[in-house]
């Protein structure tokens, strides 16, 4: 996957923010989606493709894991664009 033109592990830590579970779920998305394109190594585009679905796994996770009145809370500030003091 790595090759010595190839991207390092440096992309996927970056791109993550430190976020463990985040780079690995990146890393194996974006391996399957070279897999699929039939390209030899990962690539820049793969791994952004890759870290958009990943974010937006995390994300749906997040927000099930809300209990019914947070749930609220963050429909409203979420539809307000935010909330002023």
């Amino acid at each position: 996957m790595f090759g010595a033109d190839g991207l390092g592990g440096g992309v996927i830590s970056i791109t993550c923010e430190g976020d463990a579970r985040l780079a690995i779920n990146t890393l194996r998305r974006a391996a399957q989606i070279a897999e699929a394109v039939r390209s030899p190594r990962i690539q820049e585009s793969e791994i952004a493709w890759a870290f958009g679905e990943m974010r937006l796994v995390r994300r749906k996770y997040q927000l099930d894991q809300l209990g019914p009145h947070h749930r609220i809370i963050f429909n409203l500030v979420e539809r307000e664009e935010g909330i002023s003091s």
